[in-house]
Protein backbone atom coordinates (compact mmCIF):
# COMPACT_ATOMS: atom_id res chain seq x y z
CA UNK A 1 0.00 0.00 0.00
CA UNK A 2 2.77 2.38 0.97
CA UNK A 3 4.49 1.70 -2.34
CA UNK A 4 1.35 2.65 -4.23
CA UNK A 5 0.98 5.91 -2.27
CA UNK A 6 4.63 6.73 -2.78
CA UNK A 7 4.36 5.99 -6.52
CA UNK A 8 1.20 8.10 -6.75
CA UNK A 9 2.89 11.03 -5.00
CA UNK A 10 5.96 10.68 -7.17
CA UNK A 11 3.90 10.74 -10.36
CA UNK A 12 1.86 13.65 -9.02
CA UNK A 13 4.99 15.64 -8.25
CA UNK A 14 6.47 14.88 -11.65
CA UNK A 15 3.28 15.92 -13.45
CA UNK A 16 2.82 18.97 -11.22
CA UNK A 17 6.43 20.01 -11.69
CA UNK A 18 6.12 19.54 -15.41
CA UNK A 19 2.98 21.68 -15.48
CA UNK A 20 4.67 24.40 -13.44
CA UNK A 21 7.74 24.23 -15.66
CA UNK A 22 5.56 24.37 -18.75
CA UNK A 23 3.66 27.36 -17.37
CA UNK A 24 6.88 29.02 -16.29
CA UNK A 25 8.44 28.53 -19.70
CA UNK A 26 5.31 29.88 -21.36
CA UNK A 27 5.27 32.90 -19.10
CA UNK A 28 8.98 33.69 -19.35
CA UNK A 29 10.51 32.31 -22.53
CA UNK A 30 7.70 31.73 -25.02
CA UNK A 31 6.75 34.34 -27.59
CA UNK A 32 4.26 36.85 -26.17
CA UNK A 33 4.19 39.55 -28.83
CA UNK A 34 2.18 39.27 -32.01
CA UNK A 35 1.66 41.73 -34.81
CA UNK A 36 3.60 44.54 -36.46
CA UNK A 37 6.52 46.11 -34.56
CA UNK A 38 5.35 48.86 -32.25
CA UNK A 39 7.33 51.75 -30.80
CA UNK A 40 6.26 53.43 -27.58
CA UNK A 41 7.75 55.89 -25.12
CA UNK A 42 8.22 55.34 -21.40
CA UNK A 43 8.16 58.66 -19.58
CA UNK A 44 8.94 59.46 -15.97
CA UNK A 45 5.30 59.06 -14.97
CA UNK A 46 4.72 55.82 -16.95
CA UNK A 47 3.73 52.75 -14.94
CA UNK A 48 3.72 49.05 -15.77
CA UNK A 49 -0.08 49.22 -15.94
CA UNK A 50 0.24 51.93 -18.59
CA UNK A 51 2.43 49.63 -20.68
CA UNK A 52 0.05 46.72 -20.23
CA UNK A 53 -2.85 48.95 -21.28
CA UNK A 54 -0.98 50.13 -24.38
CA UNK A 55 0.17 46.68 -25.48
CA UNK A 56 -2.67 44.57 -24.14
CA UNK A 57 -4.97 45.20 -27.07
CA UNK A 58 -4.19 41.95 -28.85
CA UNK A 59 -0.40 42.44 -28.98
CA UNK A 60 0.52 40.62 -25.78
CA UNK A 61 -1.08 38.40 -23.16
CA UNK A 62 -1.39 41.05 -20.42
CA UNK A 63 -1.72 38.62 -17.52
CA UNK A 64 1.54 36.72 -18.09
CA UNK A 65 3.41 39.94 -18.90
CA UNK A 66 2.15 41.65 -15.75
CA UNK A 67 2.93 38.58 -13.62
CA UNK A 68 6.52 38.38 -14.87
CA UNK A 69 6.96 42.15 -14.63
CA UNK A 70 5.86 42.07 -10.99
CA UNK A 71 8.14 39.11 -10.24
CA UNK A 72 11.05 41.09 -11.70
CA UNK A 73 10.13 44.29 -9.82
CA UNK A 74 9.83 46.18 -13.10
CA UNK A 75 7.79 48.98 -11.53
CA UNK A 76 10.74 50.18 -9.46
CA UNK A 77 13.34 49.80 -12.21
CA UNK A 78 11.48 51.01 -15.31
CA UNK A 79 13.83 53.08 -17.49
CA UNK A 80 12.72 56.16 -19.42
CA UNK A 81 13.16 55.79 -23.18
CA UNK A 82 11.72 54.87 -26.54
CA UNK A 83 11.31 51.12 -27.02
CA UNK A 84 10.35 48.88 -29.90
CA UNK A 85 8.81 45.43 -29.48
CA UNK A 86 8.66 42.97 -32.37
CA UNK A 87 7.02 39.69 -33.34
CA UNK A 88 8.30 36.74 -31.32
CA UNK A 89 9.60 38.61 -28.26
CA UNK A 90 9.06 36.90 -24.91
CA UNK A 91 8.02 38.45 -21.61
CA UNK A 92 11.59 37.97 -20.42
CA UNK A 93 13.00 39.92 -23.37
CA UNK A 94 10.48 42.73 -23.09
CA UNK A 95 10.91 43.14 -19.34
CA UNK A 96 14.71 43.00 -19.65
CA UNK A 97 14.60 45.72 -22.31
CA UNK A 98 12.57 47.97 -20.03
CA UNK A 99 14.74 47.28 -16.96
CA UNK A 100 18.05 47.77 -18.77
CA UNK A 101 16.95 50.75 -20.86
CA UNK A 102 17.67 48.98 -24.17
CA UNK A 103 16.08 51.63 -26.33
CA UNK A 104 15.38 51.58 -30.05
CA UNK A 105 17.01 54.48 -31.91
CA UNK A 106 14.64 57.13 -33.19
CA UNK A 107 15.24 58.30 -36.75
CA UNK A 108 14.99 62.04 -37.18
CA UNK A 109 15.50 64.02 -40.35
CA UNK A 110 15.29 67.65 -41.34
CA UNK A 111 15.52 69.41 -44.67
CA UNK A 112 15.11 72.92 -46.08
CA UNK A 113 15.95 74.50 -42.73
CA UNK A 114 16.67 78.21 -42.97
CA UNK A 115 18.20 78.97 -39.58
CA UNK A 116 18.88 77.74 -36.06
CA UNK A 117 15.39 78.68 -34.86
CA UNK A 118 13.81 76.43 -37.48
CA UNK A 119 16.33 73.68 -36.73
CA UNK A 120 15.55 73.85 -33.00
CA UNK A 121 11.82 73.58 -33.72
CA UNK A 122 12.29 70.60 -36.06
CA UNK A 123 14.48 68.68 -33.60
CA UNK A 124 12.29 69.43 -30.60
CA UNK A 125 9.19 68.24 -32.46
CA UNK A 126 10.88 64.97 -33.40
CA UNK A 127 12.30 64.41 -29.94
CA UNK A 128 9.26 65.54 -27.91
CA UNK A 129 11.35 68.22 -26.22
CA UNK A 130 11.38 72.01 -25.89
CA UNK A 131 12.76 73.95 -28.86
CA UNK A 132 14.11 76.59 -26.45
CA UNK A 133 16.55 74.03 -25.03
CA UNK A 134 17.91 73.31 -28.52
CA UNK A 135 18.13 76.94 -29.50
CA UNK A 136 20.02 77.86 -26.32
CA UNK A 137 22.70 75.28 -27.16
CA UNK A 138 22.89 76.40 -30.81
CA UNK A 139 23.58 80.01 -29.83
CA UNK A 140 25.84 79.12 -26.92
CA UNK A 141 29.36 80.35 -27.74
CA UNK A 142 30.96 77.73 -25.49
CA UNK A 143 29.31 74.91 -27.48
CA UNK A 144 31.02 76.13 -30.66
CA UNK A 145 34.29 77.26 -29.10
CA UNK A 146 34.73 73.75 -27.69
CA UNK A 147 34.68 72.57 -31.33
CA UNK A 148 37.05 75.31 -32.55
CA UNK A 149 34.26 77.07 -34.46
CA UNK A 150 35.09 80.67 -33.63
CA UNK A 151 33.40 82.46 -36.55
CA UNK A 152 29.74 82.98 -35.64
CA UNK A 153 28.83 83.47 -39.31
CA UNK A 154 30.16 79.99 -40.16
CA UNK A 155 28.13 78.01 -37.64
CA UNK A 156 25.35 77.06 -40.04
CA UNK A 157 27.99 75.36 -42.19
CA UNK A 158 28.63 72.85 -39.40
CA UNK A 159 25.19 71.27 -39.63
CA UNK A 160 24.39 68.71 -42.34
CA UNK A 161 20.72 67.98 -43.09
CA UNK A 162 20.43 64.20 -43.04
CA UNK A 163 18.76 61.28 -41.30
CA UNK A 164 20.09 60.65 -37.80
CA UNK A 165 19.57 57.85 -35.30
CA UNK A 166 19.02 59.46 -31.92
CA UNK A 167 17.90 58.05 -28.58
CA UNK A 168 14.90 59.44 -26.72
CA UNK A 169 16.98 60.14 -23.62
CA UNK A 170 19.64 62.12 -25.48
CA UNK A 171 19.88 65.71 -24.29
CA UNK A 172 19.73 68.59 -26.80
CA UNK A 173 23.49 69.03 -26.43
CA UNK A 174 24.09 65.33 -27.17
CA UNK A 175 21.81 65.49 -30.21
CA UNK A 176 23.62 68.54 -31.57
CA UNK A 177 26.98 66.92 -30.88
CA UNK A 178 25.81 64.07 -33.10
CA UNK A 179 24.93 66.52 -35.88
CA UNK A 180 28.32 68.22 -35.76
CA UNK A 181 30.09 64.84 -35.74
CA UNK A 182 28.21 63.90 -38.90
CA UNK A 183 29.45 67.07 -40.59
CA UNK A 184 33.03 66.16 -39.71
CA UNK A 185 32.54 62.69 -41.16
CA UNK A 186 30.95 64.13 -44.29
CA UNK A 187 34.01 66.28 -44.98
CA UNK A 188 36.38 63.38 -45.62
CA UNK A 189 39.72 63.68 -47.37
CA UNK A 190 38.22 63.26 -50.82
CA UNK A 191 35.70 66.08 -50.38
CA UNK A 192 38.29 68.34 -48.77
CA UNK A 193 40.56 67.73 -51.76
CA UNK A 194 37.71 68.66 -54.13
CA UNK A 195 37.13 71.89 -52.22
CA UNK A 196 40.83 72.69 -52.33
CA UNK A 197 40.84 72.23 -56.10
CA UNK A 198 38.15 74.91 -56.27
CA UNK A 199 40.22 77.20 -54.11
CA UNK A 200 37.59 77.04 -51.37
CA UNK A 201 37.43 75.83 -47.79
CA UNK A 202 34.66 73.44 -46.67
CA UNK A 203 32.90 76.38 -45.03
CA UNK A 204 33.09 78.40 -48.26
CA UNK A 205 31.69 75.45 -50.20
CA UNK A 206 28.76 75.38 -47.77
CA UNK A 207 28.24 79.12 -48.20
CA UNK A 208 28.11 78.73 -51.96
CA UNK A 209 25.87 75.67 -51.61
CA UNK A 210 23.40 77.73 -49.57
CA UNK A 211 23.33 80.28 -52.39
CA UNK A 212 22.74 77.54 -54.94
CA UNK A 213 19.86 76.24 -52.78
CA UNK A 214 18.48 79.74 -52.58
CA UNK A 215 18.39 80.08 -56.36
CA UNK A 216 17.04 76.67 -57.36
CA UNK A 217 15.31 73.77 -55.66
CA UNK A 218 15.72 71.52 -58.69
CA UNK A 219 18.49 69.08 -57.73
CA UNK A 220 19.41 68.30 -61.35
CA UNK A 221 19.93 72.02 -62.04
CA UNK A 222 22.12 72.67 -58.99
CA UNK A 223 25.46 71.71 -60.66
CA UNK A 224 24.72 74.17 -63.49
CA UNK A 225 23.92 76.98 -61.04
CA UNK A 226 27.02 76.13 -59.00
CA UNK A 227 29.15 76.33 -62.14
CA UNK A 228 27.68 79.73 -62.96
CA UNK A 229 28.59 81.21 -59.58
CA UNK A 230 32.04 79.66 -59.66
CA UNK A 231 32.55 81.34 -63.06
CA UNK A 232 31.56 84.70 -61.59
CA UNK A 233 33.85 84.20 -58.59
CA UNK A 234 36.78 83.30 -60.86
CA UNK A 235 36.23 86.40 -63.02
CA UNK A 236 35.71 88.74 -60.08
CA UNK A 237 32.07 89.45 -60.98
CA UNK A 238 29.63 90.06 -58.17
CA UNK A 239 27.38 87.07 -57.63
CA UNK A 240 24.20 89.20 -57.71
CA UNK A 241 22.12 86.51 -56.09
CA UNK A 242 18.55 87.51 -55.19
CA UNK A 243 18.49 85.05 -52.29
CA UNK A 244 21.34 86.92 -50.58
CA UNK A 245 19.48 90.24 -50.98
CA UNK A 246 16.40 88.75 -49.33
CA UNK A 247 18.50 87.28 -46.54
CA UNK A 248 20.33 90.55 -45.87
CA UNK A 249 17.09 92.53 -45.89
CA UNK A 250 15.37 90.14 -43.51
CA UNK A 251 18.32 90.31 -41.11
CA UNK A 252 17.87 94.05 -40.72
CA UNK A 253 14.09 94.18 -41.32
CA UNK A 254 12.64 91.12 -39.51
CA UNK A 255 9.20 92.68 -39.68
CA UNK A 256 9.23 92.06 -43.47
CA UNK A 257 9.77 88.29 -43.16
CA UNK A 258 9.29 86.39 -45.32
CA UNK A 259 10.36 88.46 -48.31
CA UNK A 260 8.71 86.97 -51.39
CA UNK A 261 9.66 89.52 -54.05
CA UNK A 262 13.06 91.20 -54.36
CA UNK A 263 12.56 94.94 -54.85
CA UNK A 264 15.10 97.58 -55.87
CA UNK A 265 15.71 98.83 -52.30
CA UNK A 266 16.72 95.29 -51.37
CA UNK A 267 19.09 94.94 -54.32
CA UNK A 268 20.72 98.29 -53.47
CA UNK A 269 20.83 97.58 -49.73
CA UNK A 270 24.40 97.91 -48.44
CA UNK A 271 25.05 94.78 -46.42
CA UNK A 272 27.90 92.19 -46.29
CA UNK A 273 25.44 89.40 -47.13
CA UNK A 274 24.05 91.20 -50.17
CA UNK A 275 26.05 89.96 -53.16
CA UNK A 276 24.69 92.80 -55.30
CA UNK A 277 26.62 95.32 -53.22
CA UNK A 278 29.60 93.22 -52.04
CA UNK A 279 31.99 91.12 -54.11
CA UNK A 280 32.77 87.47 -53.41
CA UNK A 281 31.00 85.17 -51.02
CA UNK A 282 28.98 86.48 -48.07
CA UNK A 283 30.43 85.99 -44.56
CA UNK A 284 28.39 82.84 -43.93
CA UNK A 285 25.68 80.58 -45.33
CA UNK A 286 22.23 82.08 -45.93
CA UNK A 287 20.62 78.77 -44.90
CA UNK A 288 21.70 75.35 -43.70
CA UNK A 289 22.67 73.82 -47.08
CA UNK A 290 21.46 70.42 -48.20
CA UNK A 291 23.92 67.65 -49.06
CA UNK A 292 22.75 67.74 -52.71
CA UNK A 293 23.71 71.41 -52.94
CA UNK A 294 27.14 70.83 -51.37
CA UNK A 295 27.82 67.98 -53.76
CA UNK A 296 26.60 70.14 -56.66
CA UNK A 297 29.32 72.66 -55.84
CA UNK A 298 32.00 70.00 -55.50
CA UNK A 299 30.85 68.29 -58.74
CA UNK A 300 29.81 71.45 -60.55
CA UNK A 301 29.02 71.55 -64.25
CA UNK A 302 31.75 73.15 -66.36
CA UNK A 303 30.38 75.76 -68.79
CA UNK A 304 30.67 79.46 -69.68
CA UNK A 305 27.37 80.68 -68.21
CA UNK A 306 27.37 83.91 -66.23
CA UNK A 307 23.66 84.76 -66.10
CA UNK A 308 20.42 82.99 -65.26
CA UNK A 309 16.75 83.84 -65.58
CA UNK A 310 13.55 82.02 -64.64
CA UNK A 311 12.36 79.77 -67.47
CA UNK A 312 8.63 80.48 -67.97
CA UNK A 313 8.21 77.24 -69.92
CA UNK A 314 9.60 74.92 -67.22
CA UNK A 315 8.42 75.38 -63.66
CA UNK A 316 11.33 75.60 -61.23
CA UNK A 317 14.01 75.79 -63.92
CA UNK A 318 16.09 78.61 -65.43
CA UNK A 319 17.47 79.76 -68.75
CA UNK A 320 21.23 80.36 -68.77
CA UNK A 321 23.28 82.82 -70.75
CA UNK A 322 26.94 83.50 -71.50
CA UNK A 323 26.62 87.18 -72.41
CA UNK A 324 24.58 90.09 -71.13
CA UNK A 325 22.88 90.44 -74.55
CA UNK A 326 21.76 86.80 -74.41
CA UNK A 327 20.59 87.31 -70.84
CA UNK A 328 18.52 90.34 -71.84
CA UNK A 329 16.79 88.26 -74.51
CA UNK A 330 15.90 85.70 -71.86
CA UNK A 331 14.58 88.46 -69.59
CA UNK A 332 12.45 89.93 -72.37
CA UNK A 333 11.11 86.50 -73.31
CA UNK A 334 10.14 85.88 -69.68
CA UNK A 335 8.29 89.22 -69.53
CA UNK A 336 6.41 88.54 -72.77
CA UNK A 337 5.29 85.12 -71.60
CA UNK A 338 4.21 86.49 -68.22
CA UNK A 339 2.25 89.29 -69.90
CA UNK A 340 0.50 86.84 -72.21
CA UNK A 341 -0.67 84.73 -69.28
CA UNK A 342 -2.32 87.53 -67.32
Amino acid sequence: MRRRIFLFLFIFLILGGSAIAYFGYGMVMASNFKGEPIAFVVKEETTVDDIVHELGNGLIDPETFKTWADMRNLESSLKIGRYEFREGMSNRQMVNYLKAGLQAPHRIQFHNVKNFQELAEELALDMDQDSVDYYEVLVDDSFWEHRDVLDKNARWAYIIPNTYEIYYTNTPREVLDRLVEERNRFWNEERRAQAEELGLTPVEVSILASIVSGETYMVDEMPTVAGLYLNRLERGIRLQCDATSKFAWEMEHPEDRPVRTVLNPMVEFIHPYNTYTFEGLPPGPISIPEIQAIEAVLDYEEHDYLFMMVDPDRVGYHKFARTNAEHERNVNYYRRVRASRR
